[in-house]
């Protein structure tokens, strides 16, 4: 029996030891308001890890604030960003994309253009 639960025991060591780790990162992205159009709701930002359209892309609401975390990222791919303004007119055209990958360690990434619907 002791034999059985240290052979267990040195394969799950042995597992660890030679799995790789990927770590979650995350990025701040701040804003500033727009300055033309109706007031502010909220904002979507979006991200995604490939060009193309952003209809697929992850999102996020932010209320009351022109800043937030994307966490839960793979340390080694690049993303995409970009934000979006609404109200009760609808959703804006979106802001310019910013883009972020790991090696960029310079917080928040600073999105333009977003506008107002």
């Amino acid at each position: 029996m002791n034999r059985r639960l240290i052979f267990i025991g040195t394969a799950i060591l042995m597992f660890f030891a030679f799995v790789p780790f990927i770590h979650a990162a995350g990025v701040d992205l701040a804003w500033d308001a727009p300055t033309a159009g109706g007031a502010v709701a909220g904002y979507k930002v979006y991200w995604k890890a490939a060009g193309g359209s952003y209809s697929d892309a992850n999102s996020m609401s932010v209320i009351g604030n022109r800043s937030c975390t994307v966490s839960g990222l793979d340390e080694t791919r690049q993303y995409y960003f970009i934000v979006k303004a609404y109200n009760d007119a609808g959703m804006s055209p979106a802001s310019n994309e910013v883009t972020w990958s790991y090696s960029d360690a310079t917080p928040p990434i600073q999105v333009k253009g977003v506008q107002a619907s």
